[in-house]
């Protein structure tokens, strides 16, 4: 063999050494690079026909490409401008006007303006896992939270190559609390009502409103409150809602209504008619009512309802003390007010036997056995001279006879 030849085949040797070596570099555990120059850098992205990893994230589970570093160069969000082997790639401007748009007991939903030269956004922050969420919008409602909680997240662009992250801007806000429940009333007057329901969880404050409360309402830190001032006979509407622990966000209202007791009524008169009824009138109170309820305790006793501002009690005894009550019922026809009451003795007419203070019935004919009035007999032989008194046969004749 001469030289010549010797020569020639030594240099093509060098030079298949040279290619085969290139080749073995990025080909023996994957390449952020295709065959044909394209960059595979993004998140969650493999390497080409390898499960090593092209994404920010890689360095995290030790699984970077060999070339990663190389190819990809991630840069820092404090820079202003990263340089690849092929591009520079500047990065994004920081997210503006960011907004809460919706707030429930589990979600937030959250809101800011386009940023330029970008298509996808990271979300990272409350309740999210620790990669966040990437999105292409410039909203996102996060979902699955804590009712009364605060969460904070921080949202930042994505340059087009889906690697370079913008400075963050954050943005906090607290989930609504959880309505309240167990509403009740344990106590009603005619110008009070006492509320009480059940704590709620991740809240320290209460605001109440509705009847006869400043429209602001008012906050208390306890799960129960009176509410004063009120107008008797009236139905009441309460709202109680839970305030989170910045004492601005405000849970869904739990609403309870009931009335004050009716008022009593006034200036009550009992008046004795006809020797044997009774009449009363009374004075309605302020506010509603629905009827009356009146009350007649003697001999006999017996009650009355009616809608009016008076009634009559009829067959009462003479001699007999009569003690009236008026009650009031409210519009629900539950509560009531009262009583109010007047006790009126029915006197013994003086033109009856009872009427006598002694000797009310005589047994014999006699002519002075008369009425206190002296206008009627209560003697044995009133009933031949028709002069007897009117109470004479239901006092005197089944003794006489």
């Amino acid at each position: 063999m001469d030289n010549k030849t010797s020569t020639y085949l030594f240099s093509l040797c060098i030079f298949l050494f040279c290619i085969a070596s290139k080749y073995t570099v990025t080909g023996q555990t994957g390449s952020c690079l295709t065959p044909d120059g394209t960059k595979i850098c993004c998140f969650g992205c493999t390497g080409y026909l390898s499960t090593c990893l092209c994404s920010p994230n890689c360095h995290k589970h030790m699984q970077c490409c060999p070339d990663y570093q190389t190819v990809c160069h991630p840069v820092s969000t404090t820079s202003t401008t990263t340089t690849t082997s092929a591009t520079t790639v500047e990065v994004p401007d920081p997210v503006t006007n960011p907004s809460i748009i919706n707030v429930t007991q589990n979600s937030i939903s959250l809101q800011w303006t386009l940023v330029s030269n970008v298509n996808l956004y990271q979300v990272l922050g409350g309740g999210l896992p620790p990669e966040g969420v990437i999105t292409n919008t410039t909203s996102i409602t996060i979902h699955e939270l804590q009712s009364g909680v605060c969460y904070t997240f921080s949202i930042a662009g994505v340059a087009r190559d889906g690697i370079t992250v913008g400075p963050a801007t954050e943005i906090s806000t607290f989930t609504l609390p959880d309505p309240v429940t167990n509403t009740s009333i344990i106590n009603v007057t005619q110008n009070s009502i006492s509320l009480q329901w059940t704590l709620v969880s991740n809240v320290n404050l209460y605001q109440v409103l509705g009847g006869g409360l400043p429209p602001e309402g008012v906050i208390t830190n306890t799960t129960s409150i009176t509410i004063h001032e009120l107008q008797s006979g009236v139905c009441y509407t309460f709202s109680i809602a839970g305030v989170a622990r910045d004492g601005i966000t405000v849970g869904p209202a739990t609403e309870i209504s009931t009335f004050t007791l009716p008022g009593n009524v006034t200036g009550l008169q009992a008046t004795v008619v006809n020797k044997t009824y009774i009449s009363v009138n009374w004075s309605a109170p302020f506010g509603d009512k629905s009827s009356y309820f009146v009350m007649m305790v003697g001999a006999p006793s017996t009650n009355i309802t009616t809608t009016t501002e008076r009634t009559v009690f009829s067959d009462v005894i003479p001699g007999t003390n009569y003690t009236i009550s008026v009650y009031v019922m409210g519009k629900d026809n539950v509560s009531e007010s009262g009583p109010v009451s007047k006790t009126i003795y029915v006197p013994i007419p003086s033109d009856w036997c009872a009427s006598r203070p002694v000797n009310q019935c005589c047994h014999k004919p006699d002519n002075t056995c008369k009425s206190l009035s002296k206008t009627c007999s209560c003697d044995v032989s009133c009933p031949k001279s028709n002069s007897c008194c009117e109470d004479y046969f239901q006092l005197c004749h089944e003794k006489n006879y």
